[in-house]
């Protein structure tokens, strides 16, 4: 988490947790100020999942993409 907020243009991050049975789920949501911050974080290509080293020992599956949405404010 730290190395998200340390990126200029992370609003915030959090990191989800589900526990289903013997299995425990992930899911982090970032906000961002724009797609050219992501890419600050990621490389070029911003829909490309950034794992570190040490993820495939914890992880079932590495996905390869990331899902992006806009947030809006009423």
């Amino acid at each position: 988490m730290k190395a998200y907020r340390m990126v200029n243009g992370n609003i915030s991050v959090k990191l989800l947790r589900r526990l289903e049975g013997d299995i425990c789920h992930f899911f982090t949501l970032s906000e961002w100020e724009s797609y050219q911050s992501i890419n600050t974080f990621v490389g070029d290509d911003f829909e490309k999942v950034k794992y570190y080293p040490k993820d495939a020992k914890y992880l079932l599956e590495l996905e390869e993409n990331v899902k992006h949405y806009e947030t809006f404010d009423y």
